[in-house]
C-alpha cells in the first residue's frame, strides 16, 4: 500500500491527484488491473472527470 498526503489551501479545492497516483503506481511496479483510491476524512472526497468524447 503507498500513502499519499495532500495539502490544500482552502475550503473548497480541487486538485488534480492523476500525476501522483500514476507516480506511486509506477512506484509500485503496478502494470495492469485496479487501484484504489481511499480517502478517510470525512469531509473529503474524490471526484472523476472521465473524457469520454470521441474526438478527444
Amino acid at each position: 500500500m503507498k500513502v499519499l498526503s495532500i495539502q490544500t489551501g482552502g475550503r473548497t479545492d480541487f486538485i488534480n491527484i492523476t500525476p501522483l497516483v500514476q507516480a506511486a503506481a509506477r512506484e509500485v511496479g503496478f502494470q495492469d488491473g485496479s487501484l484504489t483510491v481511499f480517502i478517510p476524512h470525512t469531509t473529503a472526497g474524490i471526484t472523476k472527470n472521465e473524457v469520454a468524447a470521441p474526438n478527444q
